[in-house]
């Protein structure tokens, strides 16, 4: 079976599309948000969402896929360290955050919101590990 960084991992939209689901539903039943907040929230994810995806594969259309060619381990490294590394980081800086600044453990709210935008981040971030493509597998002869 591929893992969720392979290119023959088929169901890595299905996996993007059911953490935002998942955010907004969260949002949604949210029991400790006011009722007319409810919706202001799920358009903010869904925003959110689809300018931190678009800012990541802009990012990487711009900067990382012309250093494929010279430095292809760099940038599958960190298309990987984006991919597996944006949801557990924000979260950590969530928390720490709220904890430094002495406020309230955060509500359902805030941390969809983070999970939300992490995960399209690092589902855009996801381009530059498709751009090395073959590149480093065990047949190829590049520097």
């Amino acid at each position: 079976m591929a893992s969720p960084h392979d290119i023959a991992f088929r169901s890595r939209p299905h996996i993007l599309a059911l953490v935002l689901a998942g955010a907004v539903g969260a949002v949604v039943i949210d029991p400790g948000s006011d009722r007319a907040d409810k919706l202001s929230d799920a358009l903010s994810i869904a925003l959110v969402s689809a300018l931190g995806y678009g800012t990541m594969r802009t990012f990487v259309w711009l900067v990382v896929r012309p250093l494929t060619d010279r430095l292809p381990r760099l940038v599958r490294g960190w298309g990987l360290v984006w991919f597996y590394g944006a949801i557990p980081l924000s979260l950590l800086g969530l928390y720490l955050g709220s904890s430094t600044l002495h406020a309230a453990t955060p509500s359902a709210g805030p941390v969809a919101f983070v999970v939300a935008a992490s995960a399209s981040m690092a589902a855009g971030a996801f381009a530059a590990i498709r751009a090395n493509g073959g590149r480093l597998t065990p047949g190829w002869s590049g520097p």
